[in-house]
């Protein structure tokens, strides 16, 4: 099941993000299910909420504009803006705090990180549909 899209040519930026949650489980309310998760022995879940509500206010210029999928991915993306290099992460580099810049290629910068994403296939990444 599709569960959100990219535009074509961000998917790297979205994966750098995104990592850690890409195999989330989309369900109703996650803090409703505290106890199944507590039960757990042998499992470590991430669990997202599936709300598909759109966001409140303008995603224009942030990673989220370039997604379409559920509203805490689009939430957390819209904290992200896009640039077009490195140079241009530098220079955006005086954000509000929690806020952070990334180019198409998942170079990423803000508050306390910068990392440079590889420019080799990685190994062992998701296949995109």
């Amino acid at each position: 099941m599709k569960c959100f899209e990219v535009d074509n040519g961000w998917e790297a930026a979205v994966e750098t993000v995104l990592q850690g949650w890409l195999d989330a489980v989309l369900v109703d309310l996650p803090g409703s299910l505290v106890q199944e998760l507590a039960g757990l022995a042998e499992a470590d879940p991430t669990l997202l909420a599936a709300a598909t509500s759109g966001l409140s206010g303008s995603a224009d210029g942030t990673l989220a504009a370039h997604v379409r999928g559920p509203k805490p991915i689009q939430d957390m993306l819209a904290r992200i803006r896009t640039a077009d290099s490195m140079d241009d992460c530098a220079r955006l580099r005086d954000l509000p705090v929690g806020h952070s810049v990334i180019t198409a290629q998942g170079d990423w910068m803000g508050g306390l990180r910068a990392s440079h994403a590889p420019r080799v296939p990685q190994v062992g990444a998701r296949p995109r549909t």
